[in-house]
């Protein structure tokens, strides 16, 4: 089983410029509020609520940590900034504990 852009399956493209990097073998697909992402290695599929698909695209576009959760803070502005920051550390955490993706440290 192999996804392709046929299926509606994306490789993620863009890997994280800052202290957030995607495994070359993870492709994503946006499902409106929710994301799918697809390991090809291992042909498993991880499911993202709203709230991790928008993570999920801050951690992509961002240069750092502090600007992924400026953009969380957009998306969800009555939400404390210190829970947005655990949440986040607990989506990467996840991520990379899942081999999906990696801490890169920031010069």
């Amino acid at each position: 089983m192999g996804a392709t852009e046929e299926d509606g399956m994306q490789d993620n493209g863009k890997k994280g410029p800052g202290f957030f990097r995607v495994d070359d073998r993870v492709m994503a697909q946006n499902l409106g509020d929710e994301m799918v992402l697809l390991d090809t290695r291992s042909e498993c599929y991880f499911q993202l609520n709203e709230s991790a698909a928008a993570m999920w695209e801050a951690c992509l576009t961002a240069s750092d940590e502090d600007a992924v959760l400026a953009a969380l803070q957009t998306v969800y502005p009555d939400a404390p900034l210190d829970h947005l920051r655990n949440d986040l550390q607990v989506f990467v955490d996840d991520l990379v504990d899942q081999g999906l993706a990696e801490r890169v440290e920031v010069a």
